[in-house]
């Protein structure tokens, strides 16, 4: 998810956020995300600009992109129950 966003490669992301003193945590299930952000409150507007970002205009360079599909064909082999077929769509399929 903060791979990149608004023209922002990982690491300008990253150091936008440190710039700010912002500490994330990302946590999500089968039908869930949950993002929460810890800042000091004089920082709102920027970091909210940033998260509008990277909620609106993400973007995954195509090293990460091939990392995460790894990350997920392993998620999915150690915990088949998670993946399996919803609604006819299976994990892998177009």
């Amino acid at each position: 998810l903060f791979k990149g966003a608004a023209g922002r490669d990982s690491r300008a992301l990253s150091d936008a956020f440190d710039y700010y003193g912002v500490r994330y945590d990302v946590s999500g299930g089968a039908d869930s995300l949950t993002v929460s952000f810890r800042f000091l409150g004089e920082h709102f507007r920027p970091v909210m600009d940033l998260a509008r970002d990277v909620f609106t205009a993400p973007q995954l360079a195509e090293s990460a992109c091939a990392e995460a599909k790894g990350r997920a064909a392993t998620l999915a082999k150690s915990n088949p129950p998670q993946f399996q077929e919803r609604s006819g769509d299976s994990l892998g399929t177009a």
